[in-house]
């Protein structure tokens, strides 16, 4: 690649980045995930649609909207496959293996804030059911959710926080 090259890709990069971030954002948002790894697949989708661009056919950044909505939309599928494979591998555990966890357990060993959180999850109150909890029931959403609930109940910021890295930490170790 000669310099006028790599210069000429740079700077069609930096002239769609915002529209390529944008996209990283809207899927993140509704689809949820690590945003980092829609920013990533979303840049690896300009660089193919860079070299696969036909300048007879249209604009590049029509061309680009397209793919980009395309390959997030089959990167968002190949995401879910793997996830209900992880899922039937799961649900393949034996039974002995199962009983080895017990729930009640676990809430007997939280704080009482980090159990309201789980009973919040598992055993949702009216009033939380009735609240929207955003596009799509991923969990960065309901955790959100979550957060507006406690508030309303007249949680602090902080003791929201604390709570939720207590079940991170419960769930972790």
């Amino acid at each position: 690649m000669t310099t006028l090259q790599k210069e000429a890709i740079t700077t069609t990069y930096f002239d769609t980045k915002g529209m390529i971030g944008k996209a990283a954002w809207d899927f993140y948002n509704q689809y949820g995930g690590d945003f980092e790894d829609w920013k990533s697949e979303a840049n690896m989708i300009f660089t193919t649609a860079y070299y696969s661009h036909n300048s007879t056919k249209g604009i590049f950044t029509t061309w680009l909207y397209f793919q980009l909505d395309k390959k997030l939309r089959e990167y968002t599928r190949k995401m879910y496959k793997h996830q209900k494979k992880i899922e039937a591998d799961i649900a393949t555990i034996p039974e002995r293996i199962k009983d080895r966890f017990s729930f009640i357990n676990l809430l007997d060993e939280t704080n009482k804030d980090a159990t309201t959180i789980i009973n919040l999850v598992c055993n949702p109150t009216k009033s939380f059911v009735k609240q929207k909890i955003g596009k799509g029931n991923h969990p960065c959403h309901m955790k959100k959710a979550i957060g507006k609930h406690l508030t309303t109940l007249g949680w602090t910021v902080n003791r929201i926080k604390e709570s939720f890295q207590e079940v991170e930490r419960i769930l972790h170790d």
